[in-house]
């Protein structure tokens, strides 16, 4: 799996870029401290899921070591987008779990 860190600030600019063209999927990340970047990254997901229709999309929910999001706006996340899951970068709680099923998921889609 390779792994592209691209400035939030990108927009739909990323889309033009030649690493998201050729990209199987995308994992988009907003901090669940900063409500903004969580609808940021539920548009970005959409716009790649509108851009690229057949490549699977996770939204990654990050910083659950300093905030832990209700089960109830994890599923109204859900009803928005593709997938969703929790995480924390700083402890890896969550994470290896979240890549482990993206990465299933994508094998899965390429098989079809």
């Amino acid at each position: 799996m390779l792994v592209w860190d691209t400035d939030g600030n990108f927009g739909e600019q990323v889309f033009d870029t030649v690493y998201a063209k050729g990209a199987t999927g995308a994992i988009v990340v907003g901090d669940v401290s900063r409500p903004d970047t969580v609808e940021h990254m539920v548009r970005l997901a959409d716009d790649f899921s509108d851009h690229f229709p057949a490549r699977p999309s996770l939204c990654l929910i990050n910083k659950t070591d300093l905030f832990m999001p209700s089960e109830q706006s994890i599923g109204d996340l859900r009803q928005r987008v593709e997938a969703v899951a929790a995480c924390s970068a700083l402890s890896g709680d969550g994470l290896e779990q979240a890549f482990q099923r993206f990465a299933e998921t994508v094998l899965e889609r390429d098989q079809l």
